[in-house]
């Protein structure tokens, strides 16, 4: 009797053991949670890595995020390719997802999955890998498809949060998250990077205490003006009604920050430093 009491008390306590291991690898394989995608006006720009799910670093990195969206921007109810790649020398095990979104965060347009390497999550806002659709040597592509949202919604952002992992199933500093974003414009609005291209100004760039914007040769008449953080927290909200808007800067701290002008069919942002 004593014997069998030893068994179960050896039981027990591996199975204590085996509930207390960390086991975020294997819950991330079958696809991350929601709200990871690095998404700005969404949750500051999260990732796995912030939410503690893993260890490691974040690092922006351009055009991992690409599409057969044309330069004119996309046509309402239209659906195009979304193609997403990572490439990471000696990793065999990726993980993403991704977000394409409005200025405000919500959901923009709809996402279907190209194959079994994907899946949809958060009520069709999300799109992440899934089982089967992690395992790469050295580099990883993920394809789906993107329905664009209906007529006068604007310009789309996608934001994406890719992971390159050791794959050793621990909370380590091993697994590093690389963030990308892809701007796509309305065709026939203009979202447009850089208030120059828009025919405005901004300045003085760098700014110090002040920051002004002109309506220079633009056709804008009235604008919601925003300004944030890179991690997207929002500093500054005014409406520009006049040729100039002028802004007190004094309280910003030094750094970068996105500026976002929103006047209906012309939406511009540029970054700009302290």
């Amino acid at each position: 009797m004593k014997y069998i009491y030893t068994l179960f008390t050896i039981a027990a306590f591996a199975t204590a053991i085996l509930l207390m291991t960390p086991k975020t690898a294997q819950t991330s394989a079958s696809g991350p949670v929601t709200g990871v995608s690095g998404s700005i006006p969404e949750n500051g720009g999260a990732t796995c890595v912030q939410g503690g799910c893993h260890g490691g670093s974040v690092t922006p990195r351009a055009n991992i995020i690409t599409s057969d969206v044309p330069a004119s921007g996309y046509v309402p109810g239209s659906t195009y390719n979304i193609t997403a790649t990572l490439a990471e020398a000696g990793i065999s095990k990726f993980g993403f997802q991704v977000s394409p979104q409005f200025q405000n965060g919500a959901k923009a347009g709809t996402l279907t999955p190209a194959d079994g390497n994907t899946q949809v999550q958060g009520a069709g806002k999300y799109i992440a890998h899934t089982l089967g659709g992690t395992s790469g040597i050295n580099t990883k592509t993920w394809t789906f498809s993107w329905t664009a949202p209906a007529a006068n919604s604007g310009p789309v952002t996608f934001y994406g949060a890719f992971m390159a992992s050791n794959n050793n199933g621990l909370n380590d500093g091993g697994d590093n998250v690389f963030t990308s974003s892809m701007g796509i414009s309305e065709a026939g609005h203009l979202g447009i990077n850089g208030f120059a291209n828009a025919g405005m100004c901004i300045y003085p760039v760098p700014f110090d205490n002040s920051l002004t914007i002109a309506r220079g040769t633009s056709s804008v008449e009235t604008a919601t003006v925003k300004i944030y953080t890179l991690t997207g927290q929002l500093v500054f909200q005014s409406v520009m009604n006049a040729d100039k808007l002028e802004i007190n800067t004094s309280s910003l701290a030094k750094g970068i920050y996105i500026v976002n002008l929103d006047a209906g069919n012309v939406k511009v942002f540029e970054k700009v430093a302290k």
